[in-house]
């Protein structure tokens, strides 16, 4: 039954893909924006009427119940009018039930003023120049990537917390005007000052997925009911969507434009997918090989990040790497758009050279003795994951 059940997720979180439909879209989206914007709202209306839904109706049956009392004069009334009464009394319950279960906060080390007072005041500097509403709170994770994520705070997507996410490999690996760079586009996206209605629908496909890992976790039957109804949404509004989000990716891109000018911006798209395929393609598979062989169990990642980087990555690899991002093809299975797509989004049509790493953002932003204790946390807990992986498959 186990194996049943996998089968049939997989069949429908890949049947948009099989059949190509997005494929098919793509020149479509392109050529008319609003049908991106359309296609986002039918896939957002089933995640929407899962949380809603329930709300409504008992609003809806209660304001209906008093007219049912008042008018029921047959048995067939008093029936409607008892199952009215049932119908809202189970919606208000499952309305409860949704305000009430915790939604998971994205985790990692968090920074404040206290422990990061530069990387702080750089956020406040750049959410008062775009006018975004205060962050929350600031996480350290270990993703190469830079993330505004809303999780809503009684249930329902109105009210949120907000909390910046940032991939100490970024900050490890990146120069500091890259970094702010970076920073600039994700906060001046997440003001949607310029892009509300496409901003709203990349929300979503942050927040969906909030929904069903928390759900899916909780032991009250109703609410995992609804945990696995959006594990199989979740991936139907990600296809979807997809080209609404790829349109707030690029306004992301001109909001940077703001900060930095076309030239350099182009650097730093290119100087972060080439890191970025760096660190993915040999950096992390070396080290992890090393692991299982056992010969890594000394070696700390993220301490050793930044100086392999200033030594490894070279003008041949990252030539390469740019060659494969401009020539290679449209991987729909990812919202950031190509890079060719990107460059002339902003207006410029060459890649940006790659910069050598002289100083890494971490060391401009955090301070040494806090950056030190952050760097043994994220190395310790790394290797204890990797030596668990280990054991498990041996």
């Amino acid at each position: 039954m186990a194996v049943e059940s996998r089968q049939l997720k997989s069949l429908l979180a890949n049947q948009l893909q099989r059949l190509k439909v997005n494929r098919l879209l793509q020149p479509l989206a392109k050529r008319l924006p609003v049908l991106a914007k359309v296609l986002a709202a039918i896939a957002a209306l089933p995640g929407l009427t899962l949380l809603y839904g329930f709300p409504i109706a008992a609003f809806v049956l209660l304001l209906q119940l008093p007219q049912r009392f008042s008018a029921a004069t047959t048995i067939i009334d008093w029936v409607f009018f008892a199952t009215s009464l049932f119908a809202m009394l189970l919606c208000s319950w499952m309305t409860w039930l949704i305000i009430r279960t915790p939604l998971r906060t994205p985790h990692g080390i968090t920074l404040d003023h206290a422990t990061a007072p530069a990387l702080l005041d750089l956020i406040d500097e750049l959410e008062n120049h775009y006018g975004q509403a205060s962050t929350h709170s600031v996480v350290l994770r270990s993703d190469f990537d830079i993330q505004l994520i809303r999780t809503p705070r009684f249930g329902l997507p109105i009210l949120t917390t907000n909390t910046l996410s940032i991939g100490l490999p970024l900050l490890l690996s990146l120069p500091p005007s890259h970094f702010k760079a970076l920073l600039a586009r994700r906060i001046g996206q997440a003001s949607g000052k310029h892009n509300r209605v496409s901003g709203w629908f990349y929300q979503l496909h942050s927040i969906w997925p909030i929904y069903r890992d928390s759900y899916t976790r909780q032991k009250q039957p109703a609410i995992r009911l609804l945990g696995n109804l959006f594990k199989y949404y979740v991936p139907f509004y990600e296809k979807l969507a997809l080209f609404c989000v790829r349109q707030d990716e690029l306004e992301a891109d001109r909001y940077a434009l703001e900060l930095v000018n076309d030239s350099d911006m182009a650097g730093v798209m290119s100087q972060e997918i080439i890191t970025r395929q760096f660190l993915q393609q040999k950096y992390w598979p070396k080290i992890k090989q090393l692991v299982r062989r056992g010969g890594g169990s000394s070696y700390a990642p993220f301490r050793q990040m930044t100086s392999v980087v200033k030594k490894s990555l070279n003008a041949d690899e990252a030539r390469s790497s740019l060659l494969a991002a401009l020539n290679g093809p449209d991987n729909l299975m990812e919202t950031m758009p190509p890079l060719k797509t990107r460059l002339d989004n902003i207006g410029h049509q060459k890649t940006g050279a790659p910069t050598p790493l002289h100083e890494a953002a971490a060391a401009a932003y955090i301070e040494t003795i806090t950056l030190n204790k952050i760097i043994d946390k994220f190395d310790q807990r790394w290797l204890k994951h990797q030596q668990q992986r280990v054991s498990k498959n041996n």
